[in-house]
Parts: C-alpha cells; structure tokens; sequence
C-alpha cells in the first residue's frame, strides 16, 4: 500500500539433521528442486560446504531468500489475488483520498471485500456530499442494489466513520450501541422494513 519494497526476503534454513545422512540428502534434494534454479522462479537457495562428524564434507543450505515479489507471489501462486488487491488499493486512494489512514491498518478488509469496492466507494461518496440524508436507507439515490447498504453495514459503517467529520456523525447516548441508522442520520421503521412501491 505504500509502494514500499520489502524484498528481498530471507527464511530461516531450520534444523538440519547430523545423524540421518539419507534424509539430510533427501531435505537437500527437495530443497533444491522447488527453488528458482530449477523452475526459474522462487526462492534462492545458497550453499556452502560444511563438515559434519559423521559424513564428512557436505554443501549444506545457508541461506534460502526470495529475491523479488514476483518469485515470492508466483511460488506461493498468488499473483491473481495480489494483482487484484493492487486495483482496489488504487481504486480507493483514487477515488477517495481519506481513506488512505484507514487502508494502513484494515488490509484483510479490503481482500474480504475484494468484489465491492466499486459500490461500497459509490456509497461513501453519497454520505461525503449528503452527510444527513435523513432517508429510509432503500430510499438513498445510490447506483447501487436496494439491498447493498443493508447486507453491508459492518464495513460501509466502518469506511464512513473514518471519512465523515464527527460533528456529522450522530452519537445516542443511553445505548450500548448506536444503530446504523441513527448513526448515519437515516430514517428506521419500527419493525425494521421499509415499503418502497410494494417492495418491502
């Protein structure tokens, strides 16, 4: 989110077996065979030779390191996912630049949401621009399903309180929590419904 790079990225060699020689070979082996020289990407593995009271003189792993961001995410087959979590990220800070704060500590937020940003973003714009709509929320003029705001509450509630001013944001004293409705300066109906046309 920062542009930051933190490669290359180094991983512990573990624990190397002294009196087993054939499955120090074969850990060896395996090691070697998954790393970026044989399949061109992936991790690095350095070897240096190391004498052992038991089988003399071997190469044994000293460091094991991925280079770059590209060999980490295509090991561990994520590209499609990062690449993706990329878009949302400019997406956001694109199109809402308040959000930049909030972005820094609620990273797995944006991949649980990955499919709606493009909506739940349409909604923060609304309530920047109509801090109290003073609206049943299927009543909100947003290009967005009826339904979304409903079956989204926890995370527009949490987008919205990091962008609106408090002195917008509505604060009931004498509940343990404040609805999102009255949070919002929406209308509620007592038993929660809402008639639209016929539509309930």
């Amino acid at each position: 989110m920062t542009g930051e790079s933190f490669f290359p990225v180094e991983f512990s060699v573990g624990t190397i077996p002294k009196d087993d020689y054939l499955a120090l070979r074969e850990a060896v082996t395996q090691l070697i065979n998954k790393s970026k020289e044989k399949l061109g990407y992936g991790y690095v593995v350095e070897l240096e030779p190391r004498r052992t009271q038991k089988y003399g003189l071997q190469s044994l792993p000293r460091r094991i390191h991925f280079d770059t961001e590209e060999d980490y995410l295509k090991f561990i087959k994520k590209e499609k996912e990062v690449a993706k979590f990329k878009v949302n990220i400019d997406l956001i800070q694109t199109t809402i630049p308040q959000l930049n704060g909030w972005l820094s500590c609620n990273s797995l937020k944006i991949i649980e949401h990955d499919d709606r940003w493009r909506d739940l973003l349409k909604v923060c714009q609304y309530f920047q621009q109509n801090p109290k709509p003073n609206l049943y929320i299927r009543e909100l003029p947003i290009q967005v399903h009826t339904k979304f705001v409903e079956q989204n509450q926890r995370i527009i509630r949490s987008l919205l309180e990091a962008i609106l001013p408090i002195d917008q944001l509505a604060s009931i004293e004498g509940e343990k929590e404040c609805t999102f409705e009255k949070r919002f300066s929406l209308n509620n109906t007592s038993d929660g419904t809402v008639s639209l046309g016929g539509e309930s």
